[in-house]
Parts: C-alpha cells; structure tokens; sequence
C-alpha cells in the first residue's frame, strides 16, 4: 500500500473558483448547465403578456384584457382580478423588495405597485429620457434600459423612483430589451435589425466588451425579448419555428427549447431559478430543468480548466504522478482529463496571461488555452457505467508528463436520455510517497553518477508503476478506511455487531442504533464495573437513555439489609447471590461444587431471599414488545450466574407512584388519555360519563333552563 502523495485538491467552492468554467454553473465541483424539459405546464389565460417573479416566488402575468393573473408557488390554480393604470399597458414588469414597476404611457415614466393590493407606491418620471425595457439590478433598485438625445443609457433608479446612476452606452441600436447578469455585474442588450446581436456592458457603460451575433447561436431572423440572472434566455423565430435560445452568461448556447406554434407569439420571458416562464397566445407556460438530458437535445458538454500547478521535483525525475477525479459517470456520459505542461517559464507566464484576461469570456480563454498545441500531451477518456456506483473514483496517470507547470482540462459529456454526469472532487498527485519512492535508484533515475542509467532507460519501470499506482486507488481506499469499520460513529451494523461481541459486551443484534452505541462507547465503564449495581444501572441507563430513569433496580440481600457493615451500612455494591455450592439443578449449578446440605447444618431464613434482584421498567405497550424478546437474555449475560432475576413491566406513574419529590424526577403532566391495553393505568384514566355535564367555562349561549 502506497503512501498519499502530495497533492493539489480541489474541494471546496473556493478551490475550484480558481479555474474556469464553460458551460457549467460556477460553485462546488463541476456539472453541465441542465437543459430544459420540452413539455411546459401550462396555465390558460386570454393572452399573455410581462411574466414577472415576485421575490415570494409567486408569478404575475397580464392577459389580453389587461387582467391580472397570480400563479402562487404552492397552487397552480388563480382567479384573474383587474388592474388599473401602467401596469396593465407596461410590456415589462419587474419585482423587487419594494414592489412591482412598470413603464407607463407618458415617456420617461415610472411606477411602482405594491404587490398585494396593486396600489399605486411611486409614480416617477425620468425627464428627458424615453424607456426602452426593464431589469431586475438587486432588491433596492431598479435597471432602466433609456435613451435621450444624447443617446442610450443605462439607468439605475432606486426605490423611491429617483435616478442615482446615469451610464451611457454605445453601439446600441434598435434595443428589443435588456436584462441584467448580476454574478458578473454586466448588462446584456438584445437589439434588433436584420442581425439581431447581444451586447454586454459594465455597469459603468460605454463600449461593449463583447459582441454577438445571435444567428451564430441559433439561425434565427426575428427575436422578440429577452431575460435572465445566471442564464440568458431569448424568444426567437427561425424558419417557422419558435424557439426559446438558451445561454451561459458568457453566451455559449446551452439549450434551445422549442416552442409550439398554437403558443406564439411570444410575449414575454422571466426566470426563476430552475424554471423560466414565457407568455404567449395560450397564457404562461412553465418550463422546468429536465431529470435527464431530453430526447433529442443533442450532446451537452461542460468544461473545467485548473489554474496552473507546479511541482517541486528537486530531481526532476517525475514531475506528476496520476489526477483523480470523484465523478457520478452513467451510461452515456463521459469523462476526459487532459493534461498540458511545460518547463518553460516564458510558456507559463503566457498562458496565465490568457487565463486572467477579464475583457475576454471565461468560455473564450479556455478555448484559446485548447488552442496551444504544443502544451498538450496527454488526454484520458472514461467511458460511464449503467451499474456504476453513485460516485466513483476515475484515476488518469500522469507519471510521463513532461514539464513542472502542469494544466488540467476537464470535460464532462452526456448523450441524449442519459442522466448528469457530475464531479464533486478532483485532486492531482505529485512525487513525494508514491510507490516509486520505494524501488532502488537505478530504477528511478535516468542519470546515476552523472552518467546515463544502463538499467531500463526507456523509463518502463516508472510506467509500469504509475499504472499501478493510478489503478489500484480503490483498494489503498478500502484499506484506509478500515478503522472507520469499528469506531462506532462511522462502523456499519454488522461490524458493530462483531466488535461488540469481541469486547464481551451484552448485546442482541435487535438493539437499535442508538443503544448499540451507547453500549461501545461506555465499554471500558460497562467491563469495570460487571457484577455490580453501578454497572448493571449504567447498562440500562445505555439501553433506555433519558431522565428521570425509567427503571429501578431492587436487590433484595443490599436493599432490604440482610447483609451490613457496622450495623446499618448495607452493602449495594455487589450483587449477592447463592454460595457455589447450593444444590439445585438448573443451568447455574457448578459441578464440582454442589452439594447436599449436612444433617447438622441449620437452615437459613433469609436464604430464599437471597441472590434476588428485581427489574421494574416503565415502558409502554408498544415498547413491551419491541423490548421483551430480548431485554431478559440479555440482563442475565450480564448479572452473577448466582442471582436470579425478576424482570416486571410496569407503567410510568406506578414507577414514580408515592410522594412526590421536589426533584429531577418530578414530571408534571395531566391525567392519562383513557384507553383499554395492559399499559392502561387504573384509578388515573377515566372514561368521561354518559350524562352530560356542564363545562368549566359555564353554560353555552342558548341553553334552557327549566
């Protein structure tokens, strides 16, 4: 078994947010954008226009009428009321902290509506200005999408209505609208014209830091509207054919949803988290994330390059050893890990140059990395498995890369049908304690002495151990992980079972989980103190956890002072119990040492009461059953063989019946709930009368007397 190695790890949100993603939600490990089902719920209304998402996940749209209509997250079901004013005119609605704002008639105008009673909040007016669109910027203000004499410009508005931020952007024409990408803090601009083109901007305005054309995504001649967060959608028409274009923030197309014709045109778009809502002739239609990539969708394929790694080889032998990645892989999906290295520092300096680029996309720089041909070496492809594991372990050696500055490619693919591949972990190895540390120099080294190395030049012996070493991770893991079998936080069932029964512990395999732990954790104590009082309170303390106790431990020679010292110290300590040589058959005698009683040997009078011990457990009916079968064989595992054990099962009250003590044992509860069982408590329930009787508030309003 190898040592781990030293290794560069990414766990962590932090660790992986040191690479890039393309096509991929940026955060805890890597998985592909999941495309969208292609059946939509549908909620039938006159028309549809302005979907907005309230910040409680309720979805208001408008019909043709100019109606109102509210879908609630826990209901699909919702009556149209009416609406007066903007907000039944306004092609864009949006939702923030302070209420619903619409566009009104008069240019530059604004309103805001409080969500419940579409009361009028904030009426504003932006002068000078003409509003193009809306967009949700955070939960105090408001993007404004406007143009002036001067141009267009990006407007932000807070919750009062007043303009706090004026941006001018440039190369706009022909807007359709706008939404805003609030993780990369851009605004992205739809215009229209023979080439529709999609345009981000910084919240500072100005140029354009990236430019696209959308018929490069999708080859449509027509856009409608646009929206998105995370995610950017576009209504669109190509050929006949409507089509919802889905794409990364970086505009990479990451689904196209399509959209029958009885629902177009399309009105309105709005996302919410996992779902995006259109409007059209029909009402809204909900379109969800897909449990699978859907039928017909096409190959979906995300990609994740590390940030540049080095290994400090001072030999410079072997600079890398293998990169693992804990990946759920099933049937129809793939993985590929590719490397790139180079010992050039020039080489490196400009590669991290491409990587920290920020004018250019995160989906941009890694293909221009891909690019460089000549720092690529290696490239692993692992095939997914219908039986596979939820998550697997899948090794790619690297022990023959050449070169201290190491990159990793990560690329996730998934055919139509299959489920999402995912990766949660990936770590990369190099030398340090791998298996070839282990074999002598002249195996390991190229060079001995300054002189080239007779013995296997050709480096067979270091490959034939990076292979080794890079496939048989899951057994250097199997074997690691054997102390987690019996420490009882983490050891399964049947390992719990064997440990407990190696300790000589009294256990029964019908314990729950909680008792069989609390018998391993307090084993030291339990072993101490066998054959005593203390012990056998501390086994039921383990097996019936909780205050007060729910039993009592009664021995007959301790507790009723047949045994003292100095006169009135009785003895509680040890269990007392018959002499060895007491002559009765039964499964304690002790051959050897029974025998009968001499002619002249007196008769004991307390000798029937002696050895006694007396378990009363309060437990209900259904707690009698589950604990009976075995509760008994295992006390008496643990008791003297001389005593004999009387095991009563009783009720809650009658453990506690007496004076009540002002103590941690006092519990006030009212009566029983009346009930007919063995566990019924008699003189306590009470079953109400036949008669009636008159309540302690007195007597209800309308009651005769005669």
């Amino acid at each position: 078994m190898s040592v781990p190695p030293r290794t560069y790890r990414f766990a962590t949100a932090d660790q992986w947010q040191l690479g890039l993603f393309q096509l991929a939600t940026p955060g805890r490990g890597l998985q592909p954008l999941r495309p969208f089902a292609r059946t939509p719920q549908r909620f039938r209304s006159a028309g549809g226009f302005a979907p907005a998402v309230l910040p409680t996940r309720e979805v208001l749209w408008r019909d043709n009428a100019g109606a109102l209509h509210m879908l609630s997250p826990h209901d699909d079901t919702g009556d149209p009321f009416a609406a007066a004013g903007p907000i039944e005119h306004s092609s864009r609605l949006i939702a923030n902290s302070r209420g619903i704002w619409a566009m009104g008639a008069q240019p530059g105008s604004l309103h805001c509506y409080e969500p419940g009673t579409f009361t009028e909040l904030v009426s504003s007016q932006l002068t000078g200005f003409r509003l193009a669109d809306l967009a949700y910027f955070d939960c105090k203000s408001l993007a404004v999408l406007a143009h002036n004499a001067a141009g267009w410009h990006l407007l932000r508005v807070d919750c009062e209505g007043r303009m706090v931020a004026d941006a001018p952007l440039a190369c706009v024409h022909s807007p359709i609208g706008c939404t805003y990408l609030p993780d990369s803090w851009q605004l992205v601009v739809l215009t229209g014209g023979e080439h529709p083109c999609l345009l981000w901007y910084t919240i500072e305005g100005g140029a354009p830091k990236q430019t696209l054309t959308v018929a490069l995504r999708y080859p449509c001649c027509e856009c409608f509207c646009i929206a998105g967060s995370d995610r950017i959608y576009i209504a669109a028409l190509s050929d006949g054919q409507n089509a919802v274009i889905v794409l990364d923030s970086d505009g990479a197309l990451a689904d196209i949803v399509p959209v029958y014709t009885a629902d177009a045109p399309m009105t309105g778009l709005a996302e919410a988290g996992t779902s995006f809502y259109l409007t059209g002739a029909c009402g809204l239609l909900r379109f969800s994330i897909a449990g699978q990539v859907p039928s017909g969708s096409g190959e979906i394929t995300c990609t994740y390059l590390s940030p540049v790694m080095q290994s400090p080889d001072p030999e410079g032998s072997t600079y890398w050893l293998r990169a693992d990645c804990a990946a759920t892989l099933r049937d129809g999906c793939s993985l590929e890990i590719a490397a790139a290295a180079t010992a050039d520092t020039d080489v490196r300096d400009r590669i991290n140059a491409i990587a920290a680029d920020t004018s250019l996309s995160p989906g941009h720089r890694i293909d221009r990395i891909l690019a460089e041909a000549d720092i690529w070496q290696h490239t692993t492809v692992f095939q997914g498995d219908p039986i596979a594991p939820v998550t697997d372990t899948f090794s790619a050696p690297l022990f023959d890369i050449a070169g201290r500055f190491l990159w990793i490619a990560i690329t996730l693919r998934a055919t139509s049908e299959s489920d999402f591949p995912s990766i949660s972990e990936f770590s990369v190895f190099y030398p340090g304690h791998g298996l070839m540390e282990y074999l002598p120099a002249f195996y390991r080294f190229e060079k001995l002495g300054g002189e080239r190395n007779p013995i296997r030049p050709d480096g067979f012996a270091r490959a034939l151990v990076g292979v080794l070493e890079a496939t048989t991770q899951s057994i250097d893991a199997e074997i690691s992980s054997l102390g987690s079998n019996i420490h009882p936080a983490t050891a399964p069932e049947p390992w719990l079972n064997y440990v407990a029964r190696w300790l000589s512990l009294p256990w029964d395999d019908a314990l729950s989980r909680d008792q069989k732990n609390a018998l391993i954790n307090h084993a030291a104590e339990l072993t101490a103190l066998r054959g005593t009082r203390n012990g056998l309170e501390l086994l039921l303390q383990c097996l019936f956890p909780g205050a007060p106790a729910r039993f009592r431990v009664t021995d007959t020679t301790a507790d009723f002072a047949f045994a003292v010292l100095d006169g009135d110290s009785p003895l509680p300590v040890l269990l007392a119990g018959y002499p060895r040589s007491r002559a009765e058959l039964g499964p304690y005698a002790v051959l050897g040492k029974m025998r009968l009683p001499c002619p002249d040997q007196p008769d004991d009078p307390v000798a029937p009461w002696v050895g006694k011990v007396r378990i009363d457990i309060a437990a209900a009916a259904a707690e009698k059953r589950a604990w009976e079968p075995w509760l008994r064989s295992l006390l008496l595992t643990y008791l003297p063989a001389t005593v004999s054990l009387a095991l009563r099962w009783i009720s809650l009250h009658a453990l506690r019946s007496g004076t009540p003590i002002l103590d941690d044992s006092l519990i006030l509860e009212s009566a029983p709930a009346p009930h007919l069982g063995t566990d019924a408590v008699t003189g306590l329930a009470r079953f109400p009368d036949s008669t009636p009787r008159l309540s302690l508030s007195g007597l209800p309003m309308g009651t005769r007397l005669r």
